[in-house]
């Protein structure tokens, strides 16, 4: 493999010495590197590793002029060289990389050696751009790797990258076995700091944990093993407050200073890892660092390696220097320990994600961007999207846009803008096909021009959610016919909207049902006489009539149960006897309602095709339903199908199935077979796969229109 290495220069001691690791170790591993290097030494440090280098070229201009010509040297660099892929170090690194690979077919993978978000606070105006770059681009990377666990979760939470793309790998530490011999500590013991002599190492705070051990009559002594922007001030600080520091500069390595006694002290606010602390234990060396600088955690093995100070406060450093040196650092265990920080080992973690990414980019799977609700919301449109993602479609890789979120203000106006901003920037290749999920009303307008847009760019799948479609669809059939007369197939539910298309349009319908996720094996049906109703509590949704029957069931029935579940809508639940509401619950508790009852309820007015009656059919449920929409086709003869608005029929039929649990069964059974031949996501998701290939591979980039009622 061809492999780029973007990083600002190589002569540093931290991510740079972690750069020139990976480069050597994927060299013996049969790789091909070339460093692509652009900071102010790097033309002194193409002699370094004797590896192919590039250099950018120096230009007169901004500092802000490297924000568009670097991405544009390092993509005619990486096309003139045949990279196959991009690995960058450290966050300029990462932002100039993904901008050079956008729209390209070379995999781009970049690393974070910090916890970003908290580093760029204190980063001025140069922080905010990385910030804000990163946050748009950081989740299209093939691959983000995080150094430690606590920079995962900032990449996470705070740069929304996806979990999958995530992988935790520590920096590759040598290790060297300690220079000095070992005994006892002699009568003056020494802190020592190694580092840059940078604001951000607050080494001032390791001067006042020397001045604290000294005040308690413990002779503690100081060594600064590094050099940099600060060394001058601190020299004179140390001078003038009477502590006895000596300052080395820079001492490779750093190890060889040391003798037996003394204790390495890290004193950042922050750091991504810390490799000092992984090198001070080859050493046999023990340390101190504070646990809020969060990496600092996986450097280390507590109480066995080092002491982790519970804050930064100068009397609590000063106690676990105290505690470290005595620590028996040299052990069998602290050996194996070591060995993950082997650079062949990490060589070897990152050749694998190397292989994996470029694999997965050249596999012949097409993509397919999802534009709606989150998969992770409540509702129909979700649970259609959470099968899509957790089942996937064969042959296709999703990829999901969020343009609506529930309780958003202005038509979820801020996320649409969002989608649209990707929509138009995204190289077409990274969009594949698209597929928008519209309502009715404001959704419809909302998705609808989004859709709209997408079309001009990208082969576009457009499903239409929502009992209220066909209402929608009466009264506004002109803004219903812009979006719809751009398709290449309609799929339906049914044919019961097939009338509402464009008559240009029907001709091209195609039926796909609608799918859940499989429960699994279904339990046999309760023994207690319970029903239970999951959906919005409202009068489209039939609870009033639910309601209204209910006394009549429980006149031949005393202990019959019902148990809805749902928000509240423009009916409100009360006191009435053998009725229980939940609230508004998740997908896994109505399964979980399901399996604990004898039949499923839904006497709807209004609907096209509820995930709720498909969950109950996949639990093995008896169903009672109206003939609204595709109800009554879905459930064929796993229920009872009543008329709308009758509730002396749907009293006589929940009393018939909760006063019959063989029936009950009966019928059940006969539903998740009819699910498992007609509704399992392995039937629809492949139907749903021939509707992406064919739009694919229609010239113009027409809509294929799914209509869910």
């Amino acid at each position: 493999m061809r492999i780029g290495l973007v990083v600002h220069d190589l002569s540093g001691g931290g991510a740079e010495a972690v750069a020139r690791s990976w480069a050597s170790g994927l060299t013996d591993l049969g790789h091909d590197v070339v460093f692509l290097l652009y900071g102010r030494t790097a033309e002194a440090d193409v002699s370094l590793t004797g590896l192919p280098t590039a250099v950018f070229p120096k230009r007169a201009g901004s500092t802000g002029s490297r924000w568009t010509a670097l991405p544009r040297w390092i993509r005619r660099e990486a096309d003139r060289r045949d990279l196959d892929v991009l690995l960058a170090v450290l966050d300029f690194s990462n932002v100039v990389a993904l901008l050079a690979g956008l729209g390209g077919a070379r995999p781009v993978i970049i690393s974070e050696h910090a916890v970003p978000s908290l580093l760029w606070r204190h980063r001025g105006a140069g922080g905010l751009a990385k910030q804000l770059a990163a946050r748009a681009l950081y989740r299209r990377a093939d691959a983000v790797l995080a150094v430690s666990h606590a920079v995962a979760t900032d990449l996470r939470v705070a740069l929304h990258v996806a979990a999958e793309r995530i992988v935790v790998l520590s920096n590759p530490v040598p290790v060297r076995p300690p220079s000095h011999e070992s005994g006892p500590a002699g009568p003056g013991r020494r802190v020592l700091l190694v580092g840059r002599c940078a604001p951000e190492k607050r080494l001032d705070r390791a001067f006042e944990v020397v001045r604290e051990l000294r005040s308690r009559g413990l002779d503690w002594t100081g060594c600064v093993l590094g050099d940099g922007p600060l060394r001058a001030a601190l020299e004179t600080t140390a001078e003038t407050n009477g502590l006895p520091v000596e300052f080395t500069g820079w001492v490779n390595p750093w190890q060889s200073r040391a003798r037996p006694g003394d204790v390495l002290l890290v004193t950042s606010d922050l750091e991504g890892f810390g490799n000092v602390l992984v090198e001070a234990a080859a050493a046999g060396i023990p340390s101190v660092a504070p646990s809020p600088a969060l990496g600092v955690a996986d450097a280390v093995l507590p109480g066995v390696t080092a002491v982790l100070s519970p804050t930064t406060r100068i009397g609590d450093l000063a106690d676990a220097v105290l505690r470290a040196a005595d620590l028996p650092v040299l052990s069998p265990a602290v050996q194996t320990w070591l060995a993950r920080f082997a650079p062949e080992q990490a060589a070897a973690a990152l050749d694998a994600v190397l292989t994996r990414v470029r694999r997965e980019r050249t596999e012949a799977r097409q993509v397919v961007t999802q534009v709606g609700h989150s998969p992770e919301a409540q509702g129909g449109i979700a649970s259609v999207l959470r099968t899509y993602r957790d089942a996937g479609v064969p042959g296709w890789r999703t990829r999901f846009l969020t343009s609506y979120v529930a309780g958003s203000p202005a038509w979820s106006a801020g996320p649409a803008a969002g989608v649209l901003l990707q929509l138009l920037l995204l190289p077409r290749a990274r969009l594949g096909v698209v597929h928008v999920h519209l309502s009715y009303g404001g959704s419809f307008v909302r998705e609808g021009g989004l859709a709209l847009i997408a079309s001009l760019r990208a082969p576009l799948v457009v499903t239409v959610h929502g009992s209220d479609f066909a209402r929608f669809s009466h009264d506004h059939p002109s803004v219903v016919s812009i979006v719809l007369r751009r398709a290449a197939r309609v799929i339906l539910l049914s044919d019961a909207h097939r009338t509402l298309l464009p008559r240009d349009v029907q001709d091209r319908v195609v039926l796909v049902p609608n799918t859940v996720s499989d429960g699994g094996q279904p339990s046999r049906p309760s023994t207690a006489a319970r029903a239970v109703f999951a959906g919005e509590l409202s009068r489209r949704k039939g609870l009033d009539v639910l309601l209204e029957a209910w006394p009549l069931v429980r006149r031949s029935l005393p202990d019959a149960e019902l148990v809805l579940a749902g928000p509240v809508g423009d009916v409100t639940p009360f006191e009435l006897g053998g009725v229980r509401w939940a609230g508004a619950v998740d997908n896994t508790q109505v399964r979980s309602m399901l399996r604990e009852s004898r039949i499923a309820v839904l006497p709807s007015r209004r609907e096209a095709m509820p995930m709720f009656v498909l969950e109950a059919m996949s639990a093995g449920r008896a169903v009672v339903v109206t003939p609204i929409g595709a109800m009554a086709d879905t459930v064929g003869e796993a229920g009872v199908v009543v008329p709308v608005g009758d509730s002396d029929a749907l009293a006589a039929a929940l009393t018939a199935l909760l006063g019959a649990d063989d029936l009950a069964e009966r019928l059940g059974t006969a539903g998740r077979t009819r699910f498992a031949t007609r509704f399992a996501p392995a039937q629809s998701l492949a139907n749903l796969a021939e509707v992406y290939r064919h739009a694919a591979a229609t010239r113009r980039a027409r809509a294929v229109v799914t209509a869910w009622g």
